[in-house]
């Protein structure tokens, strides 16, 4: 279990009982993610740093973010890259050299995270989440109805023309298997992924 202030628990008997994982709270934040090894990564609520933490640390460690624009949103791919979304509508991956996975401790160099990429560079609207269907295949979600996917883990992008014009901000993507997959909008609006129809 983890608070909005990154306050994390684990239970062992079903929730009878709670043991706190960290000495200390890392702060408010905006978003959080969490990897199938259990490791965390977390924005704070300004978007000024974010911070890391993996089992049997006793507190989050924080880190600079990666540029001079604020961060929106962070989180692990399938891939075994980390990305993250910054203000203006930036994405970034890290550099995953040889198929080896990127350590916490790593993070501070500059070379581990990759050039910044802009899927769409002369627009005002902002990048909201991002998930993966499947190593290869990436949703982009934003505002003012725009979502975007990548087929190629992020070199290029494509929009999706048939919700652009929807009058809504689409803020979270799920995908719950490679064939199941839904887009939160504002004001309930729920967008279910359909598969492309074959070409005879």
């Amino acid at each position: 279990m983890l608070t909005n202030v990154g306050a994390i628990y684990r239970t062992e008997d079903a929730g009878k009982t709670w043991q706190g994982l960290v000495a200390s709270a890392v702060g408010v934040i905006r978003n959080v993610d969490r990897s199938p090894e259990g490791k965390y990564i977390a924005v704070s609520a300004k978007g000024n740093f974010y911070s890391t933490w993996e089992p049997g640390q006793q507190a989050w460690v924080q880190h600079n973010r990666t540029s001079s624009r604020r961060l929106q949103s962070m989180g692990f791919g399938e891939d075994g890259r980390l990305w993250l979304l910054a203000r203006g509508g930036e994405v970034q991956f890290t550099d995953l050299k040889d198929s080896v996975k990127i350590e916490f401790d790593q993070l501070e160099e500059p070379d581990i995270w990759q050039e910044p990429i802009f899927p769409e560079f002369a627009t005002s609207w902002g990048l909201l989440d991002l998930a993966y269907r499947n190593p290869e295949e990436i949703w982009l979600s934003g505002g003012s109805g725009n979502l975007l996917c990548s087929f190629d883990g992020g070199q290029t992008w494509q929009k999706d023309r048939g919700v652009e014009n929807l009058p809504s901000n689409f803020y979270k993507i799920v995908f719950l298997s490679p064939n199941q997959g839904f887009v939160i909008g504002q004001r309930g609006l729920l967008l279910k992924y359909q598969e492309a129809p074959e070409t005879a």
